[in-house]
């Protein structure tokens, strides 16, 4: 197989600059890790593989993989670490930016059916105030959004929401009040000029969504993707459907400490797990726009991957093509709502928030593929996060051969 080794770090997430903030390096040496005998059968390679991510310090790993008609999941770890709950492979997960892949299979069923086009202005669908707040609203298309050539300032990147968001754990953001840090500043680029990552674009992207089907953003994506897909785990923002909790998520004390000095944010929740992890969940339920909104299992990222583009269950070939190209070949690495990898041949997305790994992964000509989400993120944790990769990129790629 192509080795994951060139998309391993491959963590663009809703909190990019956190991620800069924490220092924590994308490399990683999974020598640090016990080998993985390859005389064992596959199943048993990829379990020691999650033993070995949680021996080495996770708190907990699910991992799903199919190799072609071959399914196996692995787990290890704990869903709660005060409560000791095992981890298994029902266990739900928030799934970080992965919800933007998510977001943009629905916009692109819309699409499909003839009630959006992609060459649309987000003007015509955004109500006046908020296209308002968006410099060149007029001339921004969807496909602009979908593919982050648009240049809108990442509202997530303005220290004042930072500082607002960590300082009120479990919020519920509007979205127009979320549109109010970025009020109309400059553009980074003309509109289809460049490429840039931008978690506004699919905050934008869940709204007009939500106008064209008139509904919220979870019973929407209930709808459009996640029946038509047969994903039976998987959940919008705030559906209350009998589900399970989602699994605790943790980041370090130290970094957590780091990270609210230089915010100058107070916050009186206790926090701290153990005195050596902060359980920073509260966080992750507070992100239920387009960009961060879906709860799921590896198990059904790992559908959800497949059936997305081994099938036209979900999209025409015609705009599924079209989400695996290159907006900008050789330097976006993105085309709709996909991260475009190894030149060419792997597809995904990955996730990342306060306390969370996720990837979902295909790589079509080895029919192989994979869903991962580890309930750990930033400092020791992102450095253990790569070391589990790698190893499991050594596993895959000896499958292979």
């Amino acid at each position: 197989m192509n080795s994951l080794k060139a998309t391993r770090c491959f963590t663009r997430s809703n909190v990019l600059l956190l991620f800069i903030l924490s220092l924590s390096a994308c490399t990683s040496d999974s020598t640090r890790l016990p080998p993985v005998d390859s005389s064992l059968s596959f199943r048993d390679q990829l379990q020691v593989v999650v033993d070995n991510a949680v021996e080495s310090g996770l708190p907990g790993v699910s991992l799903h993989v199919q190799n072609g008609e071959e399914h196996i999941s692995v787990v290890a770890g704990v869903v709660n670490r005060d409560t000791a709950e095992p981890m298994t492979p029902a266990s739900l997960s928030h799934a970080g930016s992965i919800g933007k892949t998510f977001t943009t299979t629905m916009i692109l069923r819309l699409v499909d059916m003839g009630f959006l086009q992609l060459e649309d202005p987000i003007d015509q669908w955004l109500d006046p105030a908020m296209s308002a707040l968006i410099t060149n609203a007029d001339k921004i298309t969807l496909r602009m959004l979908l593919s982050h050539t648009n240049g809108i300032q990442n509202y997530f990147e303005n220290p004042e929401f930072l500082a607002d968001f960590l300082a009120e754990p479990g919020k519920i953001w509007d979205p127009i009040e979320l549109l109010t840090y970025i009020d109309n500043t400059p553009n980074h680029f003309a509109p289809g000029a460049e490429y840039r990552y931008t978690d506004t674009s699919f905050l934008l992207a869940g709204i007009i969504a939500e106008r064209v089907t008139g509904l919220p953003i979870g019973t929407a994506l209930r709808q459009w993707v996640f029946e038509p897909a047969g994903l039976e785990n998987t959940f919008g923002p705030y559906e209350t459907l009998g589900q399970p909790e989602t699994m605790r998520a943790y980041v370090p004390k130290p970094f957590f400490d780091d990270l609210t000095q230089q915010f100058d944010v107070d916050i009186a929740a206790d926090l701290t797990m153990d005195g050596t992890d902060v359980d920073s969940t509260a966080w992750l339920n507070s992100e239920g726009d387009g960009h961060a909104s879906v709860q799921s299992t590896a198990k059904d990222l790992n559908s959800f991957i497949r059936t997305l583009i081994e099938t036209d269950t979900l999209v025409s070939a015609e705009l599924k093509t079209q989400m695996m190209t290159e907006s900008f070949p050789g330097s976006s690495e993105h085309g709709l709502g996909l991260f475009i990898t190894d030149n060419g041949t792997n597809f995904g997305h990955a996730g990342k928030g306060i306390g969370l790994h996720s990837w979902m992964l295909y790589v079509p000509a080895e029919k192989l593929s994979f869903g991962t989400i580890v309930n750990g993120s930033f400092g020791r944790y992102d450095r253990l996060y790569a070391d589990y990769i790698n190893q499991l990129d050594s596993v895959l790629e000896r499958r292979q051969q």
